[in-house]
């Protein structure tokens, strides 16, 4: 049991990061459409928009590749319980999402098209005058600082 869990916990969080990547996506694409610059945003991602298709990518790589190796093991041995022990974290998170959507019905468990998307509420009233100070104290910054910002 303790095995299985193990496993459950290991590749949920590829489905757990792959779907932070994807939220990303669906977030930044929200915004272009809406028009709103993405400059006043107190926190941008490093990478930006690239960053989360290479992550999705790799999660998704990750999850088939763990599927792959559970029903063609590379020692060649296949058995019911090992290929179970590699894959339960894919069944278990689908089942969670088919019983999370009939529990909620149609009520708020549906696909939120991006002009529909509410990207305001919860944010700073003051996000220009926010972006103002932080572009006056960024230019205050000295060379290094600005290289280690952007590696930051």
């Amino acid at each position: 049991m303790f095995d299985w869990l193990l496993q459950i916990s290991a590749l949920s969080s590829f489905f757990t990061w792959g779907s932070i990547c994807f939220a990303h996506i669906r977030f930044r694409a929200a915004m272009k459409k809406k028009t709103q610059p993405i400059v006043i945003l107190p926190f941008r991602a490093c990478f930006g928009i690239w960053g989360s298709y290479f992550g999705l990518i790799v999660n998704i790589a990750c999850i088939v590749s763990q599927v792959y190796l559970g029903f063609a093991p590379i020692g060649g041995d296949l058995t019911v319980e090992g290929c179970l022990m590699d894959v339960i974290a894919v069944p278990v998170i689908i089942s969670f999402c088919v019983v999370w959507k009939l529990c909620k019905k149609k009520q708020a468990a549906g696909w939120v098209r991006l002009a529909e998307m509410d990207l305001v509420t919860g944010r700073k009233d003051d996000l220009a005058r926010s972006h103002a100070e932080d572009t006056a104290e960024r230019a205050s910054w000295g060379y290094g600082r600005r290289v280690f910002n952007w590696f930051c």
